[in-house]
């Protein structure tokens, strides 16, 4: 019984938690395969603030933004994954991912997979991606190589509001000839861009069906308070399950309640309570499921963290009727810029904590990602039984933030020129910085004086590409300008 509960409560944390992001939940190690774990990393860039080292999602990504304007940016130039072979103890080649082309933005244009046939490294798929004008992805083609050329195999389309939002998903394959519907997601949202529908369906070949209808609603301070689940029935929709969400007076989550419809009315399951410590981090997660009479416990989470809010460890444990009983045990440590370099899974075996898998993460001085490496242990959590190691190989380059105002009411001439540029705007400025591609100011003149013109001489910088960074009192604006 103590077995099917705990089963019973990672499916629903799980189920609720791919649906309410704001919230992680531990009592399971990570599902994601190597393949997906790289494709993850394809889509995101690690980006290191000029002397801050900010990381997005390629780091930890807790770092400010404020200071120098520009952003290191990580670009990828291959990716190579090895499997562990645990009959002779070593690693070997698995697959690689090459010829990475990057478009505007240092956004990911394509990139080819390919896998090592014990000989040699075969071509397999390529993926081709686009983007609209504010870098969402609109587009990603699928291909697989059939020996003598890429052939189409699916391709993704996506549509954005405005807001950013995204309004449509759906998902095509290829017949030989054309593009075939497959599958279809549309999204809804409220004015405050919380999201409070998902429609999926299918192609029947000459319409959409309807699937799954999932729906949200939000109180005035933009919490959820529930998630409506329901599944087309051919002729209405149907109810299949419901989770209520309640929070206390400074809108910190506190219980989650889950219920599925028998038909005619529905019917309690479970419930997550959550406590907090005095930084509002997540202290303890307890699942609890409702008996008929009242609520009964099953299992929780017990998190600890360090002085800058990490996650540092995480230890669940089973209720046995009588009192808590250890079941998993996670450890996270992390480096001097918080990036995440280590965490260690462990099961309880009645008597001591047993490795299950330990991941291991690497990143150089910019805090970029340069491997990842995923042990996972046999029962006795002494021998690795499979595994996997991905090496990053990438340069920096620099990019703009975001913070940056549109720079179309400034001149720059003559762009390129021999080192020396005028910079004219229609409106005052007070401060010019430039930039090296290395991240280097090589140029500032800061001034009080509210000026629209101005002469920058860069006859002794050297011919190349420079990043000029203009700023009014309030906004920056940039310019790439070019000595030759």
């Amino acid at each position: 019984m103590k077995t099917i509960l705990l089963i019973a409560a990672l499916a629903f944390s799980m189920n609720v938690f791919g649906q309410h992001k704001t919230v992680t939940f531990g009592m399971q190690t990570p599902l994601m395969s190597a393949k997906e774990k790289i494709q993850s990393r394809l889509l995101n860039k690690s980006v290191k603030s000029n002397g801050l080292n900010f990381n997005s999602d390629m780091g930890k990504g807790n770092h400010d933004r404020s200071g120098s304007p520009l952003d290191l940016i990580q670009v990828l130039d291959s990716l190579y994954f090895w499997a562990w072979d645990s009959t002779n103890a070593e690693w070997v080649n698995e697959a690689r991912v090459i010829d990475i082309v990057n478009g505007s933005n240092n956004l990911i244009a394509s990139y080819v997979w390919e896998y090592w046939n014990g000989f040699s490294w075969d071509k397999t798929e390529k993926y081709s991606l686009t983007y609209d004008a504010n870098n969402n992805i609109i587009s990603e083609v699928e291909q697989s190589w059939n020996g003598i050329a890429w052939e189409n195999v699916r391709q993704y389309i996506s549509t954005f509001d405005s807001e950013n939002n995204n309004l449509t998903y759906y998902s095509q394959s290829w017949n030989g000839s054309a593009w075939v519907n497959e599958a279809i997601f549309t999204y809804t949202y409220d004015s405050n861009n919380n999201q409070t529908s998902e429609l999926y369906q299918t192609w029947d070949g000459s319409g959409w069906i309807n699937v799954n209808l999932f729906t949200s609603t939000y109180d005035v301070n933009g919490n959820k308070t529930l998630d409506l689940d329901q599944m087309w029935n051919g002729a209405e929709w149907e109810n299949t399950s419901q989770q209520t969400y309640t929070y206390n007076g400074i809108n910190q989550l506190e219980t989650i309640e889950s219920q599925y419809w028998d038909g005619s009315a529905w019917v309690t399951f479970g419930r997550l309570v959550y406590t907090y410590d005095a930084n509002s981090n997540i202290a303890s997660q307890t699942f609890q499921f409702w008996d008929g009479i009242g609520w009964q416990n099953a299992s929780r989470t017990i998190n600890t963290y360090d002085g800058n809010n990490n996650l540092t460890t995480q230890l669940s444990q089973e209720w046995d009727g009588i009192a808590w009983g250890n079941a998993q045990y996670i450890l996270n440590t992390y480096d001097g810029s918080d990036n995440l370099i280590q965490t260690i899974y462990q099961n309880w075996d009645g008597s001591a904590w047993v490795n299950v898998l330990i991941d291991v993460a690497e990143y150089d001085e910019d805090d970029f990602i340069i491997s990842e490496v995923s042990k996972y242990y046999d029962l006795t959590g002494t021998i690795v039984s499979f595994g996997d190691s991905i090496r990053y190989y990438s340069h920096g380059v620099l990019g703009v933030k975001d913070i940056l105002a549109d720079a179309g009411h400034i001149i720059t001439y003559p762009n390129p020129s021999s080192g020396v540029f005028t910079i004219s705007s229609e409106d005052a400025f007070t401060n010019i910085e430039i930039y090296n591609v290395l991240g280097e100011r090589i140029y500032s003149n800061n001034t009080s004086d509210q000026q629209r013109s101005q002469q920058v001489d860069l006859t002794k910088a050297g011919s190349g590409l420079y990043i000029m960074l203009i700023n009014d009192g309030i906004n920056y604006y940039n310019k790439k300008i070019i000595v030759q």
